[in-house]
């Protein structure tokens, strides 16, 4: 399988600018077998078990799929679609490898860049598996108890392959933004249930990031004003290995925009980016029509186009065609 069959998939030209796609393109051509070599899986189950909900996934998902965007026809010279059906949703996972920045050039000596991408419990609409799954039919309120198991789960997801990546070096520096929380807490019509989320994630990473002293990690929060005020860029260390990077939403120099800081990190030996994927999509799923951190990171669209990388190779129906 080459680039072209997924790309072509997609009812628009799905990366920013056609420069960025010929550069995916050209990678694959010519460094195909070290992206399959030197991808990472940390997950709750083994990669053999993960491998349905890795390759059948729809081109776009938000809550539902979005057939607009996408060729039926075209995904089922992929696969059946019905086999995304079949999939288990309690399956979570880390799914990752290394990345080339399109303005870098290929030099041993150069830095050793990684993305992981992984999900959080996806709320997103009513009807999503998750829903049924974290939210009270009763009442509509938050199972909280689950939410954090799993939150912490993924938590340690990402700490593991982020070790994974760090291989020998060093120190890691793994740059994170609010993995499910943004379109995913949607359907959650309590803004108490809302805030208690939005404090669990950082709260957990305060609590595990010191047990990984060899990472150095920068959790990015956009736009800081819970209540929907903007406040002052600030950076704040509640750990001597974890930094809390606070925007205010608007300025070009955010502190909170997480492509900003991994364009800051551009000397450190070895830097991952966290990609807030979905558990139904391909990687970058909407690509440049995606507003969220997974169109940006992957096809290099409104933020992520500071970051422009070859993340999309990463689509598993290529890894593992």
């Amino acid at each position: 399988m080459n680039v072209h069959d997924l790309t072509s998939v997609y009812t628009f030209a799905p990366f920013s600018s056609k420069p960025h796609e010929d550069f995916v393109v050209k990678e694959w051509e010519e460094y195909k077998q070290w992206y399959v070599k030197n991808m990472i899986f940390v997950g709750n189950c083994t990669l053999e078990e993960a491998l349905p909900s890795l390759l059948y996934r729809y081109p776009v998902y938000y809550g539902k799929p979005q057939t607009a965007f996408y060729s039926q026809a075209r995904l089922r010279r992929l696969f059946d679609p019905a086999k995304i059906k079949s999939v288990n949703p309690s399956i979570r996972y880390v799914w990752g490898g290394p990345v080339v920045l399109c303005d870098k050039s290929r030099n041993p000596e150069s830095q050793d860049t990684y993305v992981l991408h992984t999900w959080g419990v996806n709320l997103e609409s009513q009807t999503t598996d998750d829903y049924a799954t974290y939210v009270n039919k009763r009442d509509g309120r938050l199972k909280r108890g689950l939410y954090t198991k799993t939150t912490k789960a993924m938590v340690k997801h990402i700490l593991d392959a982020s070790m994974t990546a760090k291989n020998t070096a060093t120190v890691a520096h793994v740059v994170m933004p609010q993995v499910g929380l943004g379109a995913f807490l949607r359907a959650l019509t309590h803004f108490e249930d809302q805030e208690f989320a939005k404090n669990v994630l950082v709260n957990l990473l305060e609590d595990m990031v010191p047990a990984y002293p060899a990472l150095r990690v920068h959790y990015c929060v956009y736009a800081s004003g819970e209540d929907g005020t903007q406040r002052p860029n600030t950076k704040v260390n509640p750990k001597p290995n974890l930094t809390v990077w606070h925007g205010n939403g608007k300025k070009r120099d955010n502190h909170g925009d997480m492509f900003h800081v991994l364009n800051a990190l551009s000397k450190v030996k070895v830097l991952i980016g966290v990609n807030a994927w979905d558990p139904k999509s391909f990687v970058g799923n909407g690509m440049v029509r995606d507003p969220t951190i997974d169109g940006m990171m992957v096809a290099g669209g409104g933020a992520g186009r500071v970051w422009k990388n070859s993340s999309f190779l990463h689509n598993p129906l290529l890894i593992f065609s």
